[in-house]
């Protein structure tokens, strides 16, 4: 038998029920799991709360019991309903995104909302460990979502599926409504288990770093993170080419702001990446290859800061530019997104946002088709923009530009909407 507070459904005691000693409510694990999915359909029409960068600083900035006991108390309440509501999702789903990879991720996050829902509120230092190894089972867990993702698309794709533009639109659509919800829920998570190991260990980075609030970086360098960004780009273009275009950058080099560098990163391998393989490919019959350049700027005046990516890669036509955001687009051939498909699930996926002491930055899902678009949800996350201009014959320009106020809060879809996916869904043939 499990037990059941009272509190956690509203129960009353009803016959067929017993009540323990303690007056908890005893049922069979079975129908508290009945009771668990059918709580999650009330959880998923919920509000999720909406984060500022501001507000991360506010309250992750100062490593204390009573921070963690805070931090614990929010996401206790608040991972619940953002797990619920990508459950009902995919769960919603039509039935031609419904592969075996695509059953196995709602499988994951059904469990992860079972488990937190299963889990009495921590109220001392042996709930607020058990709420931490939690949540680090969740993380491991949930590590090889976007790879299996990677795959639905590749099966679907490989299907004929998405020659349709109503499926192809579709599944973008949906994908980046995912991956938002997934990139602030990790985040938070994140937190968390930075803000914990502050607490717990007075050496980790976490504790000793002033100039960090958990992941978030108070007084973040876009110029550091791209140089070394730049460096990984640079060694992969070698190894894969036999030689690489110069990184020349220029600008407001010394600007700062709060940020995330692993984010920020990410953004920046993409685009360098990309735009050093454009290079080299364009001018694969010269000996000396034309340089990328990256400009800073920031105005004391703006509540923005911009980064542009310049290459002479050759550019893209004018009516496929618009693809370059589709998780379905790539140029790579069918084997080599399988390769990338392989590894990526081999090592957890770390593509997306895994971050932790013992986490090194992985390269973006080679292949896939989701560097872009995963690059540009990072960038919205907290009103920032990335957008590419490109002249066919010549090459391309990437425009980032990231928020410095802190206050920005980047809403996007926080629950559930049923109506929408029973409409869309009926308008595809099964």
């Amino acid at each position: 038998m499990q037990h059941l507070a009272r509190r956690s459904f509203g129960l009353v005691a009803r016959r067929g029920y017993e009540t323990n000693a303690a007056g908890n409510i005893e049922i069979p694990k079975e129908r508290l799991l009945q009771l668990i999915r059918c709580e999650a359909t009330t959880m998923a029409s919920m509000e999720s709360t909406q984060l500022s960068v501001n507000n991360l600083l506010k309250l992750w900035d100062q490593p204390s019991i009573n921070a963690l006991k805070l931090s614990t108390k929010f996401l206790y309440h608040e991972l619940p309903i953002r797990y619920a509501v990508r459950t009902k999702e995919l769960e919603m789903a039509p039935s031609w995104m419904k592969t075996k990879n695509f059953e196995e991720v709602l499988q994951l996050y059904a469990k992860s909302f079972e488990e937190l829902r299963m889990m009495q509120e921590p109220t001392d230092a042996e709930g607020l460990f058990k709420f931490e190894q939690l949540l680090l089972t969740i993380k491991r867990r949930q590590a090889g979502v976007v790879p299996m993702l990677g795959a639905v698309v590749h099966e679907v794709r490989s299907q004929g599926l998405l020659d349709s533009t109503k499926h192809t639109k579709y599944i973008n659509d949906y994908l980046n409504q995912f991956f938002t919800s997934r990139i602030s829920s990790e985040l938070l998570v994140s937190q968390h288990l930075a803000l914990h190991q502050a607490v717990h260990d007075s050496d980790s980075r976490f504790n000793t770093d002033k100039t960090r609030a958990g992941l978030l970086h108070k007084s973040c360098k876009p110029a550091e993170i791209i140089e070394d960004a730049a460096e990984h780009a640079t060694r992969l273009c070698d190894r894969q080419f036999g030689q690489a275009p110069e990184i020349r950058m220029r600008g407001h080099l010394g600007a700062a702001l709060p940020y995330f560098p692993d984010q920020l990163y990410y953004i920046s391998f993409e685009l360098i990446k990309n735009a050093m393989r454009a290079i080299t490919e364009f001018h694969a019959d010269k000996s000396v290859l034309p340089p990328v350049t990256i400009t800073i700027a920031c105005p004391s005046d703006s509540d923005s800061l911009g980064i542009m990516v310049e290459d002479e890669g050759g550019g893209i036509p004018l009516h496929m530019l618009h693809k370059v955001w589709q998780y379905s687009f790539t140029t790579v051939k069918k084997q080599k997104i399988e390769e990338s498909l392989a590894h990526a699930q081999a090592d957890g996926g770390t593509g997306l946002y895994m971050v932790s002491d013992s986490d090194t930055r992985a390269d973006p899902l080679a292949g896939l088709g989701f560097g872009l678009p995963l690059a540009r949800l990072y960038a919205q996350a907290f009103g920032g923009q990335l957008k590419l201009m490109s002249l066919a014959g010549h090459g391309t320009n990437a425009y980032l530009h990231l928020d410095r106020t802190g206050n920005v809060i980047r809403t996007g879809s926080t629950r559930h909407h049923t109506l929408k996916y029973v409409e869309v869904e009926s308008q595809f043939p099964h």
